[in-house]
Parts: structure tokens; C-alpha cells; sequence
């Protein structure tokens, strides 16, 4: 009895063993817990058919480039967007990331409703391949000059146009603003619905006006050395009044109410010969009118005799303060920003990459309005001038004061000096508030 009892005994020890090696053998595998997938929210600033597509390639190809982090595509109309983070700032409702416009920084960075995002640029692998000039100029727009946005894609203002149409009256491409207003007479043919400029009237008029204004007097200023705003210059005065003398005899009456979209259809369904936009309709061109049916005039003599570009930054990409995940956000944005989703975007819009690898692209070198753009950019005897972007209230007066007047002088009800001068006078207040406040920073 005694050895039955040890016998009993060991086999119940034995299986005592092998009975808790299982548990253990089946804990540690789950102690291999499945990664964690963060869901981040990306608003895109200007949706539409003719980007978003682009955009849906690059989260998928980033989502299976990146398995733990997913993207909750927001697709907003350009027309809209300002106003809709704006609400959103205000109800805390911000998304994790998202695109803005250069424009939009200062106001949104004096608001507190973005993160400095030095620590993740710092430690970013690439951030030696963005041209230093664009991160710059995003320090620039920031009171503590800390970085609150990068940036993958440039723009320059562009006067589009069709050679054919050129061709066709036997005329040269217009190398001054006095031959720019030759050519939109000579090529206007109202009996055929045919004319020679489309003027943008509506949503963004202001923004591509001022461009025009600075590229015809020659005036390198935006501000004189009193803080005083210099939109109301005389020879801006000049050239509103030639554009409103213009409108509805050499462009369409539809032009008033033109937005982005509507003059970009304008030119590319022929109707005018010539707009005013910058480097990202390129693609919309392509696709209506094809290769070699129109081009890129970057830039023009003023009636002074120089050449002045105006830029007003880009779109960049920023991660706001209400996100709970701003290392992943930062990881889309600054996936954006490498060379190949850089080079993707920008051949895909028509424009100016801002990475440094991306600017030896076959792309850059062979389209002709990347050439010019590049060639515009390089040349010493071109003037560059920035937009004051930094001055808080600087787009919203465009967008919505600056818009309605503008509209109010095409149709003949204002005189284009009152519409300056109000202009000027906004500007003068809006940067000697702005001016103050960094005072006391």
C-alpha cells in the first residue's frame, strides 16, 4: 500500500507539472498583444475631384507603409476651409493635422491653436532635404519663431496661356504689362464667345489682384518705412481702373462671380485666352487642353521697367494642439514631405516641390512651367516680394472685405482709388496692431 501511495502520489505530481506548463506556454502567447492602431484626422484644405484622388493614393500607400497608424481623410472646398477652422478652433474641434494655407499661420499660431513641432523636426531624418528657405519662412510667420508647420510643395503667381491663340493672331508672347493688355484685345472675338482675359471677381480675387498690382507698378514694398501700406499706389490705382475697364468687353460677365474654379474652366474650355492663377492648375490644364496647348508666363515687365513677383507662401501642413496623437500626425505630415510623395503631388498639380532631392526630377527639368518657375526664381534682376502672411487679419480682409469691393468696382459702383484706400487703410491698422503685440511679447 505504502508504494501504491508514492506511485500515486509522483503520477499526480507529474501531471501537476505538465498540467501548469500549459497555461504558461499558452499565457506567453498572449502576452504577444497586437500593435495598437492610431486613428489620426487629416483635413485637406482644397478638395475637389481634382486632388483628392491624389490624396486617397497616398493615405493608402502611407496606411500600409505605416500598419499602426490610420488616416480619417476630411476633404473641405477651398472656399470654405478658412471659416471652417476657424469654427473649429473655436469649439476645440481643430483635427490631428491638416493642410492650411501659409496665410492662415500667424493668425492660427497667435490663436494657440497649433503645436511646435521642433522636437519631431529635429529628430526627422530627412528634414536636412527641405530647402531651408521654406522652413524659414514658416519661422518667420511664428512670434516665437518656433516651427509650426513643414511643407512639401511651392507656388509662384502664373499667367497662363494659349500659344495657338498666339499663333493664330500672329502675335508674340506679351513680354510687359502694356503687352498684356495688347494681346486681350487683339485675341477678343465676342461674336464667337471668345476673349482675351478671364479677370477672377469672386472667392480669391483679392489675392491673385494684389499679385497683379505689385508685378505692374514695380513698387517693392508692401509696407513703407512709416508702417504705411502701399496697395494704394498710384499706379495700382492705374491698374484697377485698366482691369475694370476691361471687364465684360474683352472678358466674360461672368467674371464677377469667378472663383478658382470657374476661371480655370474659362481658360481651359477656350473661352479666354489668357488668366492669372499660379503653378497648381496645371494639372486641370493638362487634363482638358493636353500637352503643348498652353504655357507658363512667370513673370512681367512692369510699366517702371522691372520685374516684381509676389508671393503669398504655400500650403503647409500643421498638427494642432487638440490632437492626442501628435507624433503620429507629425509622422503623415512629415511623410508628405519625402521626396517621393513630394514628387507624386507636385507632378500631379504642377508644382514646385519643395525638397531638395526632388528639384533634379525629370519632371522638374522637362515641364515648361517648371523651367520658367525655376527660372523666374533664379534670376537676380527679379524682384521677390512676400505678402505680409504673418500679420493676423491679413486673409480674412482679402477674402471677405477686400472681395465685395473689388467686385463693387467691375460692376462700376466704386471708384477704384476708395477701394485702395480702404485696402490700405486696413492693411496700415491690421500690422500696426500686430506690431504692438510683438511689443509686448
Amino acid at each position: 500500500m505504502k508504494k501504491m501511495v508514492v506511485l500515486f502520489a509522483l503520477l499526480a505530481l507529474s501531471f501537476g507539472i505538465f498540467a501548469q506548463g500549459k497555461p504558461e506556454a499558452t499565457g506567453s502567447q498572449q502576452d504577444v498583444a497586437s500593435p495598437q492602431i492610431v486613428t489620426i484626422t487629416f483635413w485637406d484644405e482644397n478638395a475637389g475631384p481634382n486632388r483628392t484622388p491624389y490624396f486617397d493614393q497616398m493615405i493608402a500607400e502611407f496606411e500600409a507603409t505605416h500598419p499602426t497608424i490610420k488616416v480619417n481623410y476630411v476633404g473641405l472646398p477651398w472656399s470654405d476651409a478658412k471659416s471652417k477652422y476657424d469654427i473649429a478652433i473655436q469649439s476645440k474641434t481643430t483635427p490631428d493635422v491638416g493642410g492650411i494655407a501659409e496665410s492662415w499661420l500667424t493668425d492660427f499660431i497667435i490663436k494657440g491653436a497649433l503645436t511646435p513641432i521642433d522636437e519631431y523636426f529635429n529628430t526627422w531624418d530627412r528634414k536636412d532635404d527641405i530647402i531651408s528657405g521654406y522652413i524659414d519662412s514658416i519661422r518667420n510667420a511664428a512670434p516665437d519663431r518656433k516651427l509650426y508647420a513643414i511643407s512639401n510643395t511651392s507656388n509662384i503667381p502664373v499667367y497662363w496661356y494659349r500659344p495657338d491663340v498666339l499663333a493664330e493672331y500672329g502675335l508674340d508672347v506679351p513680354k510687359s504689362w502694356n503687352d498684356f493688355f495688347d494681346v486681350i484685345v487683339k485675341t477678343t472675338d465676342v461674336a464667337n464667345n471668345k476673349y482675351g482675359f478671364s479677370i477672377r471677381g469672386g472667392s480669391g480675387g483679392c489675392m491673385q489682384l494684389e499679385q497683379m498690382l505689385y508685378s505692374y507698378s514695380g513698387v517693392t514694398e508692401m509696407f513703407d518705412a512709416k508702417g504705411n501700406s502701399t496697395i494704394n499706389a498710384p499706379k495700382h490705382i492705374e491698374l484697377v481702373e485698366r482691369l475694370a475697364s476691361i471687364y465684360g468687353k474683352y472678358t466674360p460677365e461672368s467674371d464677377i462671380t469667378n472663383g478658382y474654379k470657374e476661371m480655370v474652366a474659362a481658360f481651359d474650355t477656350k473661352v479666354a485666352n489668357m488668366i492669372v492663377h499660379n503653378l497648381g492648375s496645371y494639372g486641370e490644364h493638362m487634363k482638358t487642353l493636353g500637352a503643348g496647348k498652353f504655357a507658363a508666363l512667370t513673370k512681367l515687365e512692369s510699366v517702371i521697367g522691372n520685374n516684381v513677383v509676389v508671393t503669398n507662401g504655400s500650403v503647409v501642413y500643421s498638427v494642432f494642439n487638440t490632437s492626442k496623437h501628435p507624433k503620429e500626425a507629425f509622422t503623415f505630415a512629415s511623410w508628405l514631405c519625402e521626396r517621393d510623395q513630394s514628387l507624386f503631388w507636385n507632378e500631379s498639380i504642377g508644382q514646385l516641390p519643395t525638397v531638395r532631392s526632388a528639384l533634379d526630377s525629370d519632371f522638374v527639368k522637362n515641364a515648361q512651367h517648371m523651367r520658367s518657375a525655376a527660372e523666374t526664381t533664379a534670376d537676380p534682376n527679379v524682384i521677390i516680394v512676400s505678402t505680409p502672411i504673418n500679420i493676423p487679419g491679413y486673409a480674412d480682409l482679402l477674402n471677405n472685405v477686400c472681395s465685395r469691393q473689388w467686385q463693387e468696382v467691375l460692376l462700376g459702383n466704386r471708384t477704384a482709388k476708395s477701394f485702395l484706400d480702404n485696402w490700405a487703410q486696413s492693411m496700415t491698422q491690421l500690422k500696426k496692431e500686430y506690431d504692438a503685440y510683438l511689443n509686448k511679447k
